[in-house]
């Protein structure tokens, strides 16, 4: 196993250095890097990797005790040249994770065999196909979208990318309403980068299609209408509004109607409210995108920056 140190203040470290003193059963190797950002991290322990395949988890990921296997088992197929897998949430009993736990136990739902986005958390590759289309851009300087742009490079070369359920890994989600906002303003932010990029997978893909895309521009159009109301006849911005809320809710009724069976009525009409804040979330991280990545140019400071 390889451990890519990353600069972080955690213990990982010491963590590692105590796991393999004196234990010779327990073979891990770490890897110190400066803190240049996770895809660097990630594209220093592939290229120190020996193995065929590669296999990518993050730092706060517990992954299950057939997990290697599971991934090892589906690539031996001989079809793909990578393995997706899938969260469990760690921490359900905030309902905040819950919710965001169930929005990805759902998009997964629609995956199939295959996939399009295999994302970092839980990913396997083989190395023969890092080496020829690259690694991970390190020009994502965030934990954000640069697995998107490796996932989307792939299925560009016509290779495919599988789906394990079983291959699973424990993820605490934000458990907060700030945490959970910052978190999909970032999301949306570097969403702009990656589009700027590779502006024909704008379509979106198997985990966030069209529609994940067409509403953050809904509430944006509607909302500029309410303003613009607001300036000639302020008696119609309420209705504007509510229909900005209306058809939010309609794009996401599915999901919706999916969480209310698995959790109950209450607990739809939360996960209602979280779909507006998150779609408000998600246009203030493209304005301020399309301000830092389109307009200023840059992507050399993190989206943590904002504060």
């Amino acid at each position: 196993m390889l451990v890519v140190y990353d600069g972080s203040t955690d213990g990982t470290q010491e963590k590692v250095e105590s796991l393999t003193k004196g234990n010779g059963n327990v073979s891990i190797r770490l890897i110190r890097n400066k803190h240049e950002g996770p895809a660097k991290a990630r594209n220093t322990g592939i290229k120190n990797a020996r193995g065929g395949i590669v296999l990518l988890t993050d730092a706060d990921c517990i992954p299950s005790p057939t997990w290697v296997q599971t991934i090892v088992d589906r690539m031996d197929k001989g079809d793909v040249v990578g393995v997706a897998g899938t969260y469990v949430t760690l921490n359900p009993e905030y309902r905040i994770a819950d919710f965001i736990g169930l929005d990805i136990e759902y998009r997964h739902l629609r995956y199939g065999d295959y996939t399009n986005f295999a994302g970092s958390y839980n990913m396997g590759l083989k190395k023969s196909v890092l080496d020829e289309l690259g690694e991970f851009d390190e020009s994502f300087k965030d934990a954000n979208a640069e697995d998107n742009d490796l996932s989307y490079r792939i299925s560009d070369r016509g290779y495919k990318i599988a789906y394990a359920p079983n291959a699973w890994v424990k993820h605490p989600h934000p458990a907060t309403l700030t945490r959970f906002m910052r978190q999909q303003v970032k999301r949306a932010s570097w969403r702009i980068f990656l589009y700027k990029k590779r502006l024909r997978w704008v379509k979106g893909d198997r985990y966030a299609g069209l529609e994940t895309l067409f509403q953050p521009i809904l509430l944006a159009g509607l909302f500029l209408v309410a303003l613009v109301a607001l300036v000639f006849n302020p008696i119609w911005v309420p209705l504007i509004l509510l229909l900005a809320v209306l058809g939010l809710i309609g794009l996401n009724l599915p999901f919706i109607s999916w969480v209310c069976r698995k959790r109950g009525a209450a607990f739809a009409i939360f996960a209602s409210g979280l779909i507006i804040i998150r779609v408000m979330s998600w246009c203030t991280g493209a304005v301020y995108g399309t301000a830092k990545f389109l307009i200023v140019g840059d992507a050399a400071t993190k989206v943590e920056d904002m504060g």
